[in-house]
């Protein structure tokens, strides 16, 4: 069974949109995203990934006002 995930927060950072997903006692972060806070290229966006420990990477779909991701 997929779990699906909304926006708890949304927020502008340091001139960069701000998202966080899931809840408040489990935030969860778009790896898309922080990678773009982390002046990463679309290209290295696996390599920051790959950075994540296994046990701490979820995968699930994220409902936004357009559709589902």
């Amino acid at each position: 069974m997929e779990k699906r995930l909304s926006v708890i927060m949304e927020k502008i950072v340091l001139e960069k949109n701000f998202k966080i997903y899931g809840t408040y006692e489990n935030p969860l972060f778009l790896a898309k995203e922080v990678s773009t806070w982390l002046d990463y290229s679309n290209g290295n966006v696996s390599k920051l990934v790959n950075l994540v420990d296994e046990e701490e990477k979820v995968r699930n779909i994220i409902t936004t006002l357009c559709c589902n991701q």
